[in-house]
């Protein structure tokens, strides 16, 4: 079998990893797991991908806050990408159980000026797995003034699975968060 792996942080805009009638495959439960890809839509950033993390004092933090912009049902394989819309510093966790009361945590940073480092915010992307593991976020407001939002803003590319019964001759391995290769 051929295995093409897929990872996140490709710079440029946003492109699809995969196509319609192209086989995808996922490390699940120690086993692999392979879907077709059945269609892709857009996830534009809109209203609806936007999220305010609320108000801040200066130079405190949140707690942590689930991703609610964009969600992913059964079938559905996300590639998301992440900007801040206001003068914060964006912790981003992707979490992982990797043993019974075990947590795998990686995170990251972003703020207004990643815009002017990376402008297609593709340090920032990375793939959701049917709501599997969506990213927790905590605002650090660096500032010496209180601010009455921080908003953030989710867009990407969905794609409609498919799963697969036998192992296919061709495939995309795709490291999604919480799940391991």
């Amino acid at each position: 079998m051929e295995l093409s792996t897929v990872t996140a942080h490709r710079p440029g805009p946003i492109s699809p990893i995969l196509k319609p009638e192209e086989n995808v495959g996922f490390l699940l439960n120690n086993s692999w797991n392979f879907y077709k890809c059945v269609m892709l839509e857009p996830i534009q950033p809109a209203q609806v991908t936007l999220q305010d993390l609320g108000a801040i004092v200066a130079g405190a933090s949140s707690a942590n806050t689930q991703a609610t912009g964009v969600s992913f049902d059964v079938g559905r394989l996300g590639q998301i990408r992440i900007a801040v819309l206001d003068d914060i510093r964006l912790r981003v966790f992707e979490s992982s159980a990797i043993a019974k009361f075990v947590n795998l945590s990686g995170h990251t940073q972003i703020s207004l000026a990643s815009r002017y480092l990376d402008p297609d915010a593709s340090l920032t992307e990375m793939f959701v797995f049917e709501n599997q593991h969506l990213p927790f976020f905590t605002v650090v407001n660096p500032l010496g003034v209180n601010l009455a939002s921080s908003r953030i803003i989710v867009w990407g590319i969905q794609y409609v699975l498919a799963p697969l019964v036998k192992q296919p001759e061709r495939a995309t391995k795709v490291i999604a968060t919480g799940i391991t290769a």
